[in-house]
């Protein structure tokens, strides 16, 4: 299994299983999906089932001769296309959801254009991490034969999960101290109800 990752530091049409030259053409490919390094590295090394599997100690892509063709790349997956069906019923939304789809394409164009820079770009992940489905760990596949960058890569991205776990600990630590008082104060409150007759 080998990668057709390509960067400008690569000789042409050269497997390339290198960490930035695979996160830039994640960056290039999904950019509605992965504005920086941290996200795609996020996605890489976090989670299983992303088309991306251990060969030789570094992740190569299962479907690498897939060709993901620029107009899907620019199709937003966060603004809906404009309804056609409002051009006639209500030109004035119609005329707001084109814009802001036309935006987030010219978002998406910026993004692929930069994808060689924000391969190299650490920057925040774009979920919250309280959610209970974020998933805050390294992916329970990883190889004992890692290649040293996809190493430095995996200590990278778990730097940062960690700091997540550790805000979504405190959150949680918050909402418990928060419950228990709310049960504190109705537990009270019923006592005082008791003591006055009034159950």
């Amino acid at each position: 299994m080998t990668n057709t990752n390509t960067c400008e530091t690569c000789p042409p049409a050269q497997s390339c299983d290198a960490v930035t030259c695979t996160v830039q053409k994640l960056i290039n490919d999904y950019p509605s999906l992965h504005a920086n390094r941290t996200q795609a590295l996020y996605r890489l090394l976090c989670h299983t089932g992303n088309g991306y599997e251990w060969s030789k100690g570094a992740l190569v892509n299962v479907f690498a001769h897939y060709d993901r063709t620029k107009e899907k790349a620019l199709k937003p997956s966060r603004v809906p296309a404009p309804f056609e069906w409002l051009k006639e019923h209500d030109p004035d939304e119609y005329q707001q959801m084109a814009q802001a789809y036309e935006a987030e394409r010219e978002r998406l164009r910026d993004i692929r254009a930069r994808a060689t820079e924000l391969a190299r770009t650490p920057g925040p992940l774009d979920f919250n991490p309280v959610d209970r489905d974020a998933v805050l760990t390294l992916r329970h596949d990883m190889p004992a034969d890692l290649q040293p960058e996809w190493r430095a890569a995996a200590d990278e991205i778990d730097d940062v999960v960690r700091l997540l776990r550790e805000a979504r600990k405190r959150h949680q630590e918050t909402i418990v101290k928060q419950i228990a008082g709310h049960i504190g104060e109705i537990s009270h409150a019923i006592s005082r109800l008791r003591q006055s007759g009034h159950t």
